[in-house]
C-alpha cells in the first residue's frame, strides 16, 4: 500500500489527469506424492504492478514485476506515458470510476477452514492413494496425488476515485490414475476443493476418480449419424472452455471473434441456452 501511495503521488506530481494502478500478488504452495513418497514440495510468491495512463481516449500501460522499491516509480510512470503515445487505435478506452450498486449476497466458494487446519496433508494424500488402489483391481497406476493452496490479492486504484481490494483463497487436493483391462488403458483426473465435509474423507476422492476412469473402458465405435446422447456436466464445461473466448465481450471489443457483428442475434439452436452467472452459489 505504501508503494501504491507513492506511485499515485508521482502520477499527480507529473500532472497526469487520468491514471490507474493495478496490483496483483500470488502466494502458492503445493505438495505432490508418488508411490507413497513425497515427490515435491513447492512454494512461490509473485507480485505485479500495472500502471496505466489515459489521454484523448487512449490508454498506455506498463507492467512491472519485481521488488517494490521507490527508485523504480519514476520509470514506471514514464514508460506508461510513452506507451500511451504509441497507441493508434480509435477506440475510446476508459477507466471505471466505481459508481453503481453491487450485490453483496454472493455465496462464493469457501473451504472449511477449521477442518483444514487439522488436516495432515501428507498423510491425507497417502490415504487417497491407498484407497484408490483398494477400490478396484483394474487400477493400474496412481500417476500423481497432489495438494495445493493459492492466495491472490488484487488492488485497483485510479484517479477517478476507485479504490477496491479483493482477496481470494483456493485450496484443493487432486489425483490422477490409470486403469487397465486387457490391453486397454484409460486415465482420469479428479479433485476436491474442501468446501464440503465429505471432501476430507480420502475415500471420497479415490472413489470418484476410479469410477470416472473405469467408465471410460470398453468404449464402442459408432457409425457416423445422428444419435441422442447425454453429456456429463464436466464434458460441457470442457467444451465451453474451448469456446468461451468466442462469446466474451472483451473478444468483441478487441475484434478477435467472428461473432463480433452478431451481438443481439441468435447464433445457435433454440434448444441451446448458455447463461453466465457470477452469483451462482458455490460457483468458482
Amino acid at each position: 500500500m505504501n508503494f501504491i501511495d507513492k506511485l499515485y503521488n508521482e502520477a499527480e506530481k507529473n500532472h497526469i489527469e487520468e491514471f490507474q494502478i493495478k496490483y496483483l500478488s500470488r502466494e502458492e504452495c503445493g505438495l505432490s506424492l508418488f508411490e507413497g513418497k513425497l515427490e515435491s514440495a513447492d512454494k512461490s510468491e509473485s507480485q505485479v504492478i500495472q500502471f496505466a495512463v489515459r489521454k484523448d481516449g487512449k490508454i498506455g500501460k506498463f507492467v512491472y514485476e519485481g521488488a517494490l522499491v521507490s527508485d523504480v516509480i519514476p520509470m514506471i510512470v514514464k514508460e506508461a506515458f510513452e506507451n500511451m503515445l504509441l497507441i493508434n487505435d480509435e477506440d475510446d478506452d476508459f477507466f471505471y470510476d466505481g459508481s453503481g450498486k453491487y450485490r453483496d449476497d454472493i455465496q462464493a466458494y469457501s473451504p472449511i477452514w477449521d477442518e483444514l487446519k487439522q488436516l495432515d496433508k501428507i498423510e491425507f494424500l497417502k490415504d487417497i492413494e491407498k484407497s484408490a488402489y483398494a477400490k478396484s483391481s483394474l487400477v493400474n497406476k496412481v500417476i500423481q496425488v497432489g495438494y495445493s493452496e493459492l492466495k491472490t490479492n488484487l488492488i485497483i486504484r485510479n484517479s477517478l476515485g476507485l479504490n477496491v481490494c479483493k482477496e481470494k483463497v483456493s485450496v484443493s487436493a487432486n489425483i490422477e490414475l490409470s486403469v487397465k483391462k486387457g490391453d486397454e488403458i484409460k486415465d482420469a483426473y479428479e479433485f476436491v476443493d474442501f468446501s464440503l465435509p465429505e471432501h476430507f474423507n480420502p475415500d471420497y476422492l479415490a472413489d470418484k476418480v476410479v469410477r470416472t476412469a473405469i467408465e471410460k473402458l470398453e468404449g464402442q465405435n459408432f457409425k457416423t449419424g445422428e444419435y441422442k446422447v447425454v453429456l456429463k456436466n464436466m464434458a460441457i464445461k470442457r467444451l465451453l472452455a474451448v469456446l468461451i473466448n468466442l462469446f466474451s465481450a472483451q473478444s468483441v471489443i478487441d475484434k478477435v471473434t467472428k461473432f463480433g457483428d452478431k451481438v443481439g442475434q441468435k447464433i445457435a439452436s433454440e434448444r441451446v441456452t448458455i447463461i453466465e452467472n457470477p452469483f451462482l452459489c458455490g460457483g468458482h
